[in-house]
């Protein structure tokens, strides 16, 4: 099994973005934080018609993949939602 390699950014107030996709996602405040990483729940922003499959969207990340200051910042967001 290949790893799978994610590349995104995201604001402080929860707005995702990933250079290869065009839409843009909210990170939901049932995104959870655990000792082995980051359980993230997104949903899309704005109302497409027919693309009800890619409203919302999970994404765990696990705790050594990031760095510990990715992942302290992402934790922080988390909380502020």
């Amino acid at each position: 099994m290949r790893p799978v390699l994610y590349h995104f950014l995201i604001t402080n107030d929860g707005v995702i973005t990933f250079p290869d996709r065009i839409n843009t996602y909210q990170l939901s405040k049932q995104s959870r934080t655990s000792f082995f990483g980051l359980w993230l729940e997104f949903e899309l922003l704005g109302n497409i018609e027919g693309r009800s499959s890619l409203k919302k969207q999970n994404l765990f990340l696990f705790h050594d993949s990031l760095t510990r200051q990715d992942y302290s910042h992402l934790i922080s967001i988390i909380r502020g939602l």
